[in-house]
């Protein structure tokens, strides 16, 4: 959610309890995390460059779910540094999905 300036505050305010809402009912239940911050660290190459980083949140389905890109509806709306997080995390977790 985005303020804009002709926007009355209480109307965002509103509008965010709504999202809230509609997220508690429609997907938390959904979701049964098995792993919440979960760090990780992938060895690139011989010369020991590391890349390393933090999963949000690993499902009891394997998937991986990352709060800051889950807003990109399509793959063509994931903007590029997003993209590369999601495919380090695919190098650093071949075993998960997301």
């Amino acid at each position: 959610m985005e303020f804009k300036i002709n926007e009355e505050p209480g109307d965002l305010k509103d509008r965010g309890i709504k999202l809230v809402e509609s997220y508690h009912q429609e997907i938390a239940p959904k979701v049964q995390p098995i792993a919440i911050e979960t760090r990780w660290e992938v060895k690139l190459n011989e010369n020991e460059v590391l890349l390393n980083g933090k999963i949000d949140l690993i499902t009891d389905k394997q998937e991986i779910r990352e709060s800051k890109t889950v807003w990109s509806k399509t793959p063509s709306n994931i903007r590029p540094g997003d993209a590369r997080q999601l495919v380090f995390y695919l190098t650093a977790c071949p075993d998960y999905h997301g």
